[in-house]
């Protein structure tokens, strides 16, 4: 592997993060980046896309793949891999590229071919996240788009649990038994008419929802949590946000208000500590230290010894952009130990696991001197209550505030000044 060799990037970009980010080109083909640094930067597109690539991409440079005469070689190739194979050694002698560095997972159909022909391969696991960790204004204003369009889904979800029946002890929509496939759909249909897509949504009631990831439950069942967590991306900035809530309809058991007491504690504890050359590891300590006062045992190393019914069985945080988990990493791991820097943005998810019963997600970002807000953070129940958010027996929002979209777009929003902010996260607490 050699830091002086050429990057090489092949695919399609609306799922290959790294090649969108260096060409700043959405196509559904396979296009070949030739990246040299210091803006000797050469995308390579089919006749059918090169009219567009040189309208919107952001490279120094954009070539037609007719020049190789790749349509005919595609056919004599015998197969599309084939062809692809010999697309990117044709690019590679074009510009007389005998080393390239690759993703690691550059397909090695292609990467036999280029050995073959006297191009050296080195897969690199760290291409880009250096700089992708380092958020620009626009890119911080896309990811905050993201997470305000999910808490406008996400209040489409709640206002149907607020106003569901109760039979029975369980929740009635529309004459039957509300399920999280239902809130899943309101969730996921709002995202879609504001412009925005995800892969999946979670909307998981009861005691379902302590398994982490679990998508629905059957019924949702009255007094206990609900967790809605919601991870949308722009459909072409393709930038992502991230985020959950729990809420309850009726008045939830002692041991769940409990528990998201400790949560609220801990997730102020980890914000507390989020600034530039901040450990991450140490961030996340932050945290179980307050459940270890809580009574309540995490997975590292110090607490796991802890018995309690409920655990902090996850990481503090992850980054956000062009994919949904980036660096940096908040835990307890070698990758959570490095340093904050300025500009990378972070979501992090913090409270007891075998019973996610307090998520109040919280993107932030560590700017040089202060740590900024980017939308509406929890509350206390107080808060709730004085707000009127909260009566015995009906609707609990344990974080103090209704997600309106005018609200999260205001209130919350923190505008980056200057090309580049500092580390951002989503603080989520569970």
């Amino acid at each position: 592997m050699t830091e002086q060799a050429a990057v090489l990037l092949f695919g399609e970009t609306y799922h290959h993060p790294n090649v969108l980010y260096r060409s700043g080109f959405l196509a559904p083909d396979p296009v070949v980046v030739v990246d040299r640094g210091d803006g000797q930067t050469t995308l390579w597109a089919s006749p059918l896309e090169e009219g567009r690539a040189r309208k919107e991409s952001h490279v120094g440079e954009v070539r037609s793949t007719a020049e190789f005469d790749f349509a005919d070689k595609m056919r004599r190739a015998g197969s599309e891999q084939d062809g692809w194979a010999v697309l990117v050694t044709e690019v590679c002698r074009a510009h007389g590229l005998t080393e390239v560095n690759v993703e690691m997972d550059f397909p090695v159909l292609l990467a036999d071919h280029l050995r073959s022909n006297d191009v050296e391969v080195h897969p690199r696991a760290d291409l880009y996240r250096r700089e992708r960790r380092i958020k620009t204004a626009q890119e911080v204003e896309w990811i905050v788009d993201a997470e305000n369009a999910g808490m406008a889904a996400l209040q489409r979800a709640i206002d149907i649990i607020a106003a569901a029946d109760i039979r029975d002890g369980l929740l009635v929509h529309d004459g039957r038994n509300l399920n999280g496939a239902d809130l899943v759909f309101a969730v996921e249909s709002h995202l879609l008419e504001q412009g925005f897509a995800t892969e999946g949504s979670i909307c998981c009631g009861g005691p379902e929802s302590a398994d982490p990831h679990r998508a629905s439950s059957d019924v949702v069942r009255a007094g206990l949590p609900i967790v809605l967590d919601i991870f949308p991306f722009h459909k072409y900035t393709r930038y992502w946000g991230d985020m959950t809530r729990t809420v309850a309809r009726g008045t939830p058991p002692a041991a769940v208000m409990r528990m998201w007491e400790a949560v609220l504690e801990a997730q102020q504890a980890g914000l507390d500590a989020v600034k530039p050359g901040a450990n991450g590891r140490d961030v996340h300590f932050a945290c179980c230290e307050v459940f270890k006062r809580h009574g309540y045992g995490s997975l590292s190393r110090p607490y796991r010894d802890i018995t309690s019914d409920a655990r902090f069985i996850h990481g503090t945080g992850h980054g956000l952009g062009l994919e949904i988990h980036e660096f940096p990493r908040i835990g307890r791991d070698h990758r959570g130990a490095r340093p904050l820097r300025p500009g990378a943005r972070r979501r992090a998810h913090r409270g007891p696991g075998r019973g996610h019963y307090g998520r109040l997600p919280q993107p932030h970002h560590a700017a040089e001197d202060v740590r900024a807000r980017l939308i509406v953070r929890p509350d206390t129940l107080g808060a709730a209550r004085r707000r009127g958010l909260h009566e015995p027996n009906a609707f609990l929002r344990p974080d103090g505030f209704r997600l309106t979209p005018r609200r999260s777009a205001s209130a919350g929003r923190c505008k980056a000044r200057g090309k580049e902010v500092s580390d951002t996260w989503c603080a989520t607490t569970s």
